[in-house]
């Protein structure tokens, strides 16, 4: 199978999915300190008018200059890191504060990798949980786990090194399976984090370990193919918002109302 891996890509302008799913507008003044990136570098995008996004390609170089960031977004497929700009950009300005987003891929160039590697991999090996009578739970969670996920794998690194400041993980759509598999990843190599940051997922509602009951997640009700067919937990575990699809952009209607789910204590 064909497998995109660049060394570095020149990303100049957000693909078609970034302008559909996420509010590309809000960065449209933002000024990014480097455009060659690789899946996985970690940018910092700050709220209102500050439109300077940084870029990490190593975590360690980021939490140099941003150990106290407590918030990590993860966008889906089709997005570079314009659409995890955008996204970012989003929940910055919710918090108000900044917050730390993985580049989780290369737009249109490796779509069809992100979309294999997000049903095929992360989808199909969570539903099995349902489906298989495991002898242990550390067994589970071994199972559940899929490895060379990069933007799980740096999540991981970032958990592992920075656990006591990370307060909240946010991902939509293939972002949210990414967050699953680094949970399920941390506990089969039986790493302790805080139980109880808080996750939120939009557009894919995700099975999750047991330990982490401190979450909430979404899912449009008109978002019955990407969302629907993706998610990986039952109909009594997700909220389902009744005006909204999968995309988050808020110029289009009947979008994910992220500025309004949130902010939602």
């Amino acid at each position: 199978m064909f497998m995109f891996d660049p060394s570095k890509m020149l990303i100049l302008a957000p693909s078609i999915f970034d302008n559909y799913f996420y509010s590309t507008f809000m960065i449209m003044y933002h000024v990014f300190d480097d455009f060659k990136v690789m899946e996985g570098d970690i940018i910092v995008v700050k709220p209102y008018l500050q439109n300077i996004i940084e870029k990490y390609s190593e975590v360690d170089e980021f939490l140099k200059d941003y150990e106290d960031i407590d918030t990590i977004i993860i966008t889906g497929v089709g997005s570079t890191i314009f659409g995890t700009a955008a996204f970012a950009k989003t929940v910055a300005n919710i918090l108000m504060k900044p917050v730390a987003g993985i580049v989780s891929g290369y737009g249109s160039l490796d779509i069809f990798q992100e979309a294999v590697e997000g049903y095929y991999k992360l989808v199909q090996k969570s539903t099995r949980k349902t489906t298989t009578v495991y002898p242990t739970k550390s067994k589970c969670n071994e199972d559940m786990y899929v490895e060379n996920v990069k933007d799980s794998e740096v999540l991981m690194e970032l958990l592992q090194k920075n656990c006591s400041n990370i307060k909240m993980l946010v991902g939509h759509s293939k972002g949210a399976l990414s967050i699953s598999n680094t949970l399920f990843g941390l506990e089969n190599k039986s790493i302790g984090i805080d139980r109880e940051i808080e996750i939120v997922t939009f557009g894919c509602p995700v099975r999750l370990p047991d330990e982490y009951d401190n979450t909430k997640q979404y899912l449009g009700i008109f978002d019955w193919f990407l969302g629907g067919v993706n998610k990986t937990l039952d109909n009594k575990k997700y909220e389902l918002v009744y005006t909204a699809g999968h995309t988050t952009n808020m110029i289009f209607p009947y979008h994910m109302p992220v500025e309004l789910l949130l902010s939602k204590k």
